[in-house]
């Protein structure tokens, strides 16, 4: 009990901790009863008799059920309460022998008074004292557990520790969060090389995104959150939603300049400007929606807030800046992809696209000069 108390007194030093409490308690009034086992068998007593009886004088046995009207009651064995208000009647309690003689319990234990733990907790099978621990805003779990670390090396010879509950969960998965948005990150990119047909034009949509993230990050700074399983769920949903808004306007600016021939910096225009209006009503109603959450009170409440802050000043960072940002981001890439496809295969913006235009004029001239042979054999 002082080892723990101790180290919950230094876990409530932490500036890291709110407060932390254990229930653990070695002091608390108990009545050891000291069966005398030779004397009992000598009498013929079992010691498993002298346990019946205590169990069922003391505590309680169900017998059976009785039907009383249209009720079923339980019949419950337990001696009345003037009979085992006190020590003393634990001693004058008889018990048969194997010969049926009444036995007084008195003369087979030994009665006394101590001080013991109230409940005894085990842990991979050793006794434990359980400390539960309220981390303060502003850190995280993984400083807190960075800090009982430090804390548990002072414990002594013989006393060690170990995670319990979500903290134990948390410890075996690790850093899983950077595999996950990695993952997501990926196979976003994969899917826009498939959609763009271009290796270079999704790399504008996935350098959008760190302005989000970096929204999200400062967000969770001004509210004093931790980075908790909730904002991480935040982060992945901000990726997806980010990306949106970089496709709405890149994928505009590809058409003008490959369907319409506009220049790289006259098509990121065109769609900063055709598009901002979506790209607006996109971002507000996924703020507005965000915003109950991040006002959120009550039980359970600091899952939603963490979640809604990371939406709300995720997506307006990454849309006052993005509407700036993205056309650039596309001209940048744009202008890269075809220097390096002249590069490489010699092929400059607009060479196919000019010979289907040949093509089709020279078909328009075949046309006209066979109608005026018609015209002429009449």
């Amino acid at each position: 009990e002082k080892i723990a108390n101790d180290l919950m007194n230094k876990i409530n030093a932490s500036p890291e901790f709110l407060y932390a409490f254990c229930t653990y308690a070695a002091n608390t009034p108990h009545i050891f009863l000291e069966v005398d086992r030779t004397k009992s068998e000598s009498m013929g007593v079992s010691v498993s008799s002298i346990f019946n009886n205590l169990f069922v004088y003391l505590g309680t046995f169900y017998v059976s059920d009785i039907n009383l009207g249209s009720q079923i009651n339980k019949v419950i064995m337990q001696a009345d309460w003037p009979f085992r208000n006190k020590v003393d009647d634990i001693g004058r309690i008889h018990i048969s022998n194997s010969k049926g003689e009444q036995v007084p319990l008195q003369s087979l234990v030994k009665i006394r008074e101590v001080t013991a733990p109230r409940s005894i907790t085990r842990y991979n099978m050793f006794p434990t004292a359980e400390i539960t621990i309220l981390m303060n805003d502003g850190y995280s779990t993984g400083q807190g557990m960075a800090r009982i670390e430090e804390l548990t090396r002072e414990l002594p010879e013989g006393y060690s520790y170990a995670w319990s509950g979500e903290t134990y969960q948390e410890q075996q998965q690790g850093n899983q969060f950077a595999l996950v948005i990695s993952a997501a990150v990926i196979f976003g990119f994969l899917f826009l090389v498939a959609q763009y047909e271009s290796w270079s034009i999704p790399f504008a949509v996935m350098l959008s995104l760190p302005v989000a993230i970096l929204g999200a990050l400062l967000g969770v700074l001004y509210m004093k959150l931790s980075i908790s399983v909730y904002t991480q769920l935040g982060l992945l949903l901000l990726v997806g939603l980010a990306s949106k808004n970089a496709i709405l306007i890149i994928e505009f600016a590809k058409e003008e300049r490959e369907l319409h021939g506009k220049s790289i910096l006259g098509a990121a225009a065109e769609a900063a400007r055709e598009r901002f209006r979506s790209v607006l009503m996109t971002a507000f109603t996924c703020v507005l929606g965000a915003l109950p959450m991040l006002m959120a009170t009550g039980a359970g409440a600091a899952s939603r807030v963490h979640v809604g802050t990371v939406m709300v000043f995720g997506m307006t960072v990454a849309t006052v800046v993005g509407v700036f940002l993205i056309p650039g981001l596309f001209v940048l890439m744009e202008t890269f992809r075809e220097k390096i496809k002249y590069a490489l295969f010699g092929i400059e913006f607009g060479e196919n696209d000019n010979d289907e235009d040949e093509d089709y004029e020279e078909g328009e001239e075949d046309e006209e000069d066979e109608d005026n042979n018609e015209e002429d054999d009449d």
